[in-house]
């Protein structure tokens, strides 16, 4: 049984970029069939595996994990809870989260979707526009208003539009991949991968996940 607090070994090292992908546009078809603005979203997931030049994760938040009949008015201490079950994979260093309780959570998280979906009443709020604010959400709480070098990575235009106002009230850099690609790519020595090497990665992701679907462990 896994232990805490965990090795430093399988702690993220925040010397390095520390970049969270939004879960919904994690590339799911081999490299031949994506689209263009997922190229560089392929070079950052093969930089966190091969190179280990920055740390990537993945929100742990999608549409379909946060329906159950849950108020709004108690989605951020879920999801902060859904957070805190993360300890038990590759650790954060200590300081670099936030301490929240469950009003505090739930505050946050209703300020969030105040600002993300302003327009839309809480009766026409749908579960993938939840989802998008418990993804926000996470990465504030995770890294995002207390690590230097992070980023929220994410295609979704109507995040993006959002990315302004929620650089000014919560100090979090949502952008898009090739932004942060720019950013990172000279003071870190990221290495654009070969289409070579990213369909091989891509394969050998494939392989582990079909394993694991299929009980053959």
């Amino acid at each position: 049984m896994i232990q805490l607090p965990l090795d430093d070994r399988l702690k993220i090292d925040l010397g390095k970029p520390v970049l969270t992908l939004d879960v919904n546009q994690i590339a799911l078809r081999p490299p031949s069939q994506r689209s263009p603005d997922h190229e560089l979203l392929a070079a950052i997931e093969w930089n966190y595996f091969e190179t280990e030049r920055l740390e990537a994760a993945v929100t742990p938040e999608t549409a379909l994990e946060i329906t159950g009949g849950i108020p709004d008015e108690q989605l951020g201490s879920w999801a902060y809870r859904r957070l805190e079950k993360s300890r038990w994979f590759k650790a954060r260093p200590s300081g670099s989260t936030l301490a929240l309780d469950a009003k505090e959570s739930n505050d946050l998280w209703l300020d969030m979707r105040r600002r993300l979906w302003p327009n839309v009443t809480d009766t026409r709020l749908t579960d993938n526009q939840r989802a998008d604010v418990s993804q926000v959400f996470a990465y504030t709480v995770a890294s995002g208003s207390t690590v230097a070098h992070s980023a929220f990575i994410t295609l979704d235009t109507g995040i993006l539009a959002k990315a302004a106002e929620f650089r000014g009230e919560y100090g979090i850099w949502i952008t898009t991949p090739s932004e942060a690609w720019k950013a990172y790519e000279g003071p870190y020595d990221l290495v654009r991968p070969t289409p070579a090497e990213t369909d091989a990665l891509w394969k050998q992701q494939s392989s582990i996940l079909n394993r694991l679907r299929s009980g053959n462990r």
